[in-house]
């Protein structure tokens, strides 16, 4: 990235430390990440530890003085996320969560389309982040305790996010939903490119479904699994509005034009 350097880094395992100074060419390391906060010439912290461990460095980052951008999600549950606001809020400083999705040529193209007022007043969003069987076999994914969550927290944040951004940045001012397991809990000898996780311990949902309302007069419906009775994966988003609606994959808009329906 033009004008940001890399100065330090900081992890608890030597040999990673080790791996990521020679591969990024980082002089300055260490094992103790409150030891690096008190660089001088630090600006920002990336932080990218595992779910459970994003609070306690993003806050002391930012009591330090430093901006933060925090792998998503980015936290454990609501009362950190907040503790983790109110931090950034306190120290005048940037906090800003990885959702990556937004900058993507399919999000920015209908951004232009919504932006010149082609879709009119949201009305209803759709986001579906499915897995037909797709529980990750490594890792921490199936342990709540370590992740917060399952697919919901993985991966339906992305398009929430995305959503939310093409929708002109909404606060949702009620939300519902149910989660389910009944599969990733249990042994299986049913084929998958996936590999065989761990169902003993398995925590998380399989499946996630949310209906959530907007302060704007919408409201979008929530859909996301690590395993389903599907027809196949579905990673996608649905915007309705009053003028048109468009989808994210294929990225396409819907209107009526010239007495006619549209597809562009």
């Amino acid at each position: 990235i033009n004008g940001v350097e890399l100065v330090a880094g900081a992890d608890v395992s030597e040999k990673a430390l080790k791996s990521f100074a020679e591969q990024f060419g980082v002089k300055q390391t260490f094992t103790d990440y409150k030891k690096m906060l008190r660089l001088k010439d630090l600006d920002a912290v990336s932080v990218c530890t595992p779910n459970y461990m994003h609070k306690a460095p993003t806050v002391a980052a930012l009591r330090a003085g430093k901006h933060v951008m925090v792998e998503k999600p980015m936290a454990m549950n609501a009362r950190e996320a907040q503790a983790m606001v109110d931090a950034a809020k306190e120290a005048k400083r940037k906090l800003v969560i990885g959702f990556q999705y937004r900058f993507s040529p399919e999000a920015q193209a209908v951004k232009r389309y919504v932006d010149d007022g082609q879709i009119g007043r949201p009305l209803f969003a759709r986001v579906q982040t499915l897995r037909r069987r797709g529980i990750p076999s490594w890792g921490v994914f199936g342990r709540k305790d370590l992740q917060g969550g399952g697919p919901l927290i993985d991966l339906g944040v992305h398009y929430i996010e995305v959503a939310l951004y093409l929708m002109g940045s909404p606060s949702a001012v009620s939300a519902s939903g149910s989660a389910y397991t009944y599969i990733g809990n249990k042994p299986s000898k049913t084929l998958c490119s996936w590999g065989h996780w761990d169902h003993k311990s398995y925590t998380v949902e399989d499946l996630a479904v949310g209906f959530v309302r907007l302060d704007n007069g919408a409201c979008m419906t929530v859909e996301s699994s690590f395993a389903a009775h599907i027809e196949k994966d579905d990673f996608n988003l649905q915007i309705m509005g009053e003028k048109g609606g468009f989808t994210l994959h294929p990225p396409a808009i819907y209107k009526d034009e010239a007495g006619l329906m549209v597809n562009v």
